[in-house]
Formats: structure tokens, sequence, C-alpha cells
């Protein structure tokens, strides 16, 4: 299980994301190498949640996978370009 968290980061970003339609667009950008088996997002406004979870064979491999996920998501999807990843901690 992966966690990560995009924050909106321009003006002009939607101020909500719509949770089904960023997982169809997180699914739809996951390849096989990345072990999805589901993901669960929670919206708020200028904030968004998600929860991936993997069949990898490690933590560094799930939150990898997690990353490289969304990053395809974000360069796919123009309504997600006022968006970032929050940096890990």
């Amino acid at each position: 299980m992966t966690e990560v968290t995009l924050v909106a980061v321009d003006a002009d970003a939607r101020p909500e994301l719509d949770p089904e339609l960023l997982t169809a667009w997180l699914t739809g950008t996951s390849a096989p190498a990345d072990r999805p088996e589901h993901i669960t997002v929670r919206s708020s406004p200028g904030r968004v949640e998600l929860v991936f979870f993997h069949t990898t064979e490690s933590p560094c491999a799930a939150s990898s996978a997690a990353t490289e996920i969304c990053r395809r998501a974000m360069e796919a999807a123009r309504q997600l370009g006022g968006w970032a990843l929050v940096p890990e901690l």
C-alpha cells in the first residue's frame, strides 16, 4: 500500500477533481509492471489523497510505481495540469 497526495498549484487548476474520473485516469495509465490492484481516491478542494494497493515485491517498489502512475496520468490529462505531487518526507 502506498499513499500519494496531489495538490493544486495553479490558480487555473480545477478546484476539485472527480474521484471516479481520476481513478479511471490512474488505472488507464497503469502499466502491468506497476502491478496495481486497487486505487482509492479522496478528493477535497485543492487536495487529493490517493491510496494505491499493489502486488509489488517491496514497499519501495510500490512507492515508485505509484509515483510513476501519477506522473503518467498528469502528463496525459490536461485537467491535471495545475496539480502536483506532494514530495515525500
